[in-house]
C-alpha cells in the first residue's frame, strides 16, 4: 500500500538527497580557479575583490604568471605604476615565452615615465625598448611590440634614439599585420612631420576601414583646420557628435572655428 506521506526514514533520504544536489550546483557554479573569480571581478571593475584573490597567487614559491600579470593591471587601475612594472618583470620571468607579458610591460613603463626624474628616464626607457624587442623576438607577429616601437621612436628624444624613420619602419610593420592600426599609426607619424596632407590621406583610408569611430573623425577635423579648410573640419566635426553626441571635445573643436559664411 503506498503510503499518502514519506516515514522518517524517508524524509531523511530526501532531505540528505536535496543538499546533496545543493552543494553540487554551488560547487559548479563556483569557479574552481580563484584566478578565474578574480579575473572575473576585474571585468566588472571590482578591484577590491579582484585583489583580494590574485594577490595570493602572486607571491611565494608558487606564484602565478597569470596572477602577476591580473595583478599588474589592477595596479595600473590604481595607479601604482611602480608595482605593476615590478609584478609584469615577475610575470616575464615566469613566463619567459609569452610575448604579451613584455609588450604589456613596455607600454606600463612608458606610463612610469612621467613619475621619475630625468636621470631614472633614461634608464626606464632603456628597459622599455628592451622589452618591446623581446616581445617581436618571442613573436614575430606580435603587433603590440611592433606599436611599442613604432611609438617609442616616435616620442623619444634623440640621445635616447628617437627616430620618425625608424618610427615609420615599425608602424609598416604594423600594418602588415594589422592594416587599421599600423595606417593610424602612420598618421600619427606624419603628423610628427609636419606632413598633414600626408597624415589626413593615412586617417581617411583608417576611416574607411572603421567608418565607425567618432575620434578619428574628430582628429581629421584637427587637421583639416592646419589645412586651412574650416568648411571641411566643421563636417567632420559634426559627424563625430552625430555618432557620440555626448563628445565634448569635438563640440568646442567646432565652437572655435569662424563662423559659417
Amino acid at each position: 500500500m503506498i503510503q499518502p506521506f514519506p516515514n522518517m526514514k524517508t524524509k531523511r533520504f530526501l532531505l540528505a538527497a536535496v543538499l546533496l544536489a545543493a552543494a553540487s550546483m554551488n560547487a559548479d557554479q563556483a569557479p574552481a580557479d580563484p584566478l578565474a573569480a578574480a579575473t572575473a571581478a576585474f571585468a566588472k571593475g571590482d578591484l577590491a575583490t579582484a585583489e583580494t584573490l590574485a594577490a595570493p597567487l602572486a607571491q611565494g614559491d608558487t606564484a602565478r604568471a597569470e596572477a602577476c600579470g591580473l595583478l599588474a593591471e589592477i595596479r595600473v587601475r590604481q595607479k601604482r605604476m611602480k608595482e605593476a612594472v615590478e609584478l609584469l618583470e615577475q610575470a616575464g620571468k615566469l613566463d619567459s615565452q609569452k610575448p604579451d607579458y613584455q609588450s604589456r610591460l613596455g607600454a606600463v613603463i612608458s606610463m612610469r615615465m612621467g613619475e621619475v626624474n630625468f636621470m631614472q628616464q633614461g634608464l626606464l626607457a632603456s628597459r622599455m625598448l628592451n622589452a618591446f624587442k623581446r616581445s617581436i623576438e618571442l613573436d614575430p607577429n606580435h603587433v603590440p611590440g611592433y606599436l611599442g616601437l613604432a611609438r617609442y621612436y616616435e616620442n623619444a628624444p634623440a640621445i635616447a634614439g628617437g627616430s620618425l624613420e625608424k618610427a615609420a619602419h615599425y608602424a609598416e610593420a604594423v600594418r602588415k599585420r594589422d592594416v587599421f592600426a599600423g595606417t593610424l599609426e602612420l598618421g600619427f607619424i606624419a603628423e610628427r612631420q609636419d606632413q598633414p596632407d600626408s597624415a589626413l590621406n593615412l586617417f581617411d583610408e583608417a576611416l574607411l576601414l572603421r567608418p565607425d569611430q567618432a575620434w578619428l573623425y574628430e582628429q581629421t577635423g584637427s587637421v583639416l583646420v592646419k589645412l586651412g579648410r574650416p568648411a571641411d573640419a566643421r563636417a567632420r566635426f559634426e559627424k563625430a557628435l552625430a555618432l557620440e553626441p555626448k563628445r565634448e571635445s569635438a563640440r568646442q573643436a567646432m565652437a572655435g572655428l569662424p563662423p559659417t559664411p
